[in-house]
């Protein structure tokens, strides 16, 4: 699987290092989903807050079924394939 990346309005590819670009990103709105063209948009981290978030896309509809960047629908077919090697536990 590749890292998670973006399509902006203009055809260019970029991935969560094109957030924090300085002075700023040149991505084009609207973001979509490399994987499904389901529209993402950009949340930048806070390298000052020890419990803060790095920066990511964040999906603003479902993915498609079959994205790979669907990381709960992947987990679930991951512990699926493995004939039970891995086990799901709750939080």
């Amino acid at each position: 699987m590749r890292i998670p990346w973006v399509k902006d309005a203009l055809g260019n590819e970029y991935d969560r290092s094109e957030i924090d670009r300085q002075p700023h990103s040149r991505y084009v709105t609207p973001l979509k989903c490399g994987g499904c063209g389901t529209r993402v948009s950009a949340r930048h981290g806070n390298a000052d807050d020890p419990d803060g978030r790095t920066s990511h896309y964040f999906k603003l509809a479902p993915h498609t079924p079959t994205c790979t960047y669907d990381l709960d629908q992947r987990g679930k077919q991951l512990i699926g394939d493995s004939a039970g090697t891995p086990v799901r536990t709750s939080a």
